[in-house]
């Protein structure tokens, strides 16, 4: 138990501190996205597209049963994002050819003129998130935080 546990270590050593620093980084991540979109006249976007956008600029069009499955979300999530983001006009959902059933997600024309944009604030925040830390502490947080995940 895990009660149990922080009681033999000192407040420093807590696992409450990891959900502190998590969500103080997490925070100040969200923060720092919302206001370089601002400064850069993205104002009709949400960071929950983030994700979506990520995965369509490095592979679209995609099935959206894959865009769900990539990001981790239900269906149901993904198809509202979608909705929205189709209003706002930047990306576009067609017919899968090989499933007529199936919706195939792409970028329209302004979805992709965000590409460079969207690109720069990803590359800033890694930047910020992660200077202080070597290649190898890279790896080991993101193996330990894939650890959590599962």
């Amino acid at each position: 138990m895990i009660s149990n546990y922080v009681g033999y270590m000192n407040s420093s050593e807590s696992p409450n501190r990891i959900l502190s620093i998590m969500s103080r980084k997490l925070q100040t991540s969200y923060s720092y996205i919302l206001m370089r979109m601002k400064e850069l006249g993205l104002t009709d976007l949400d960071i929950s597209h983030g994700d979506i956008l990520y995965q369509l600029y490095h592979d679209a069009p995609i099935p959206m049963k894959t865009l769900a499955e990539r990001i981790s979300r239900d269906k149901s999530t993904v198809t509202a994002l979608v909705k929205k983001m189709e209003q706002r006009n930047l990306i576009c959902r067609t017919a899968d050819p090989e499933d007529g059933r199936a919706s195939m997600i792409g970028l329209t024309a302004k979805g992709e003129s965000y590409r460079n944009d969207f690109m720069r604030i990803s590359d800033e925040v890694m930047e910020k998130l992660y200077t202080r830390l070597s290649k190898e502490e890279k790896v080991i947080l993101l193996s330990l935080l894939n650890k959590l995940w599962e």
